[in-house]
Formats: C-alpha cells, structure tokens, sequence
C-alpha cells in the first residue's frame, strides 16, 4: 500500500514565519550579526538594489568567518552569502519544500509570492507539523486499509497498537491492531 503524499494539502504560506529581515550586500559582518542579534533571527536576506541576492545563516557567521578567526568588520555579506536564493511559491505544498531542501542540502528556503518574499520556512517549521502529518497519515492508511484486510482480520501474533503488549491474538478492528482484553475495552468482539 502506498499514499501519495503531495495529496496532503497544506500550502508554505500556512506554516512559514513572515519575519524577514534584509540588509546591504556591501554591509560587514559584525553588522549582520548586531541585526541578527537584535531581531533574534538565525538568517538573513541579502539585498543588492533592493534586489534579493543571498541569505546568510549563523552557520555562515561561525564557518566562514568565526571558525577562520577573521575579524568579522573585515568581511562584507556578498562574500560570505549563500546563493543565488533557493525558493518556494506560497500555494506550494510543504512535502515539495520538504523535498526541496532535501534535494538542495538546505534548512529554509524563501517563500515568494507575485515575485516578492513573504516569508521564510524552515525544517522546524515543517517537522513542527508532523504529529498532524502523523493524525492525516494515519487517517489515511485506516481508511486504505479496508481495501488491503477484511474489517476484523486475524492476526496470528504481534504488539497491540493500543496496549503495546505482545499477544498471539490479535485481530484488526477499524484500523487498529488490537489484542483481546483491548477489543473486550472497546467492546469490539469476533
């Protein structure tokens, strides 16, 4: 049995964060940090004309120019930027931006809408969601299952779903694989 992920609907737009805070391709690196600091952000867009260009990561602060112990006033964002931008449309769903930054070897990606940014979405944003991708996953195998096993199939042995005790009676009620005291539970019976 296979579910086809890119049928759960939820678009970029719904679970990134709207905070975006740019600055001057030419300004140095001590500037960007102060910024970061003072907006507590962990990136930041680069804008050349008020163009996006780049973003800058604290992981590009501390490997490229902390971990070089060079003086951070010394270097200027365009050299230590990530680009060009790697971004996602708003309406896009979040297991292509998911796959996205898989593909790309990257943590966010910068959401654009009409050709501007709207915001951000990160991995967190995304992992943020899995106990409801877990709840709409789960929904769909149940409901998928009927057509793999018979409503109250039997099942020689196993763990019980509900319990998570180890039963050589267990059937499959509604989904679930259920031993005998969690059937009798839930008033299901053979």
């Amino acid at each position: 049995m296979s579910i086809d992920l890119n049928k759960i609907e939820l678009p970029v737009r719904d679970v990134m964060s709207e905070k975006i805070v740019s600055i001057d391709f030419k300004s140095n690196a001590q500037c960007i940090a102060q910024k970061m600091s003072k907006h507590n952000i962990n990136n930041i867009v680069i804008k050349k004309n008020d163009v996006v260009v780049g973003i800058i990561t604290e992981k590009d602060l501390v490997q490229k120019i902390l971990a070089k112990d060079i003086k951070p006033s010394t270097v200027c964002a365009e050299n230590i930027m990530s680009a060009p931008i790697i971004s996602i449309k708003s309406s896009e769903n979040v297991i292509i931006a998911a796959q996205k930054m898989i593909k790309s070897n990257i943590r966010r990606l910068v959401v654009m809408e009409n050709n501007s940014i709207i915001g951000i979405v990160t991995d967190k944003d995304i992992l943020a969601l899995s106990p409801d991708l877990n709840f709409i996953l789960k929904n769909l195998i149940a409901i998928n299952s009927e057509e793999y096993f018979p409503k109250n199939s039997e099942i020689e042995s196993g763990i019980c779903e509900q319990c998570s005790v180890f039963s050589n009676d267990l059937s499959i009620i509604g989904g679930n694989i259920l031993c005998e005291s969690c059937r009798d539970e839930r008033g299901d019976f053979d």
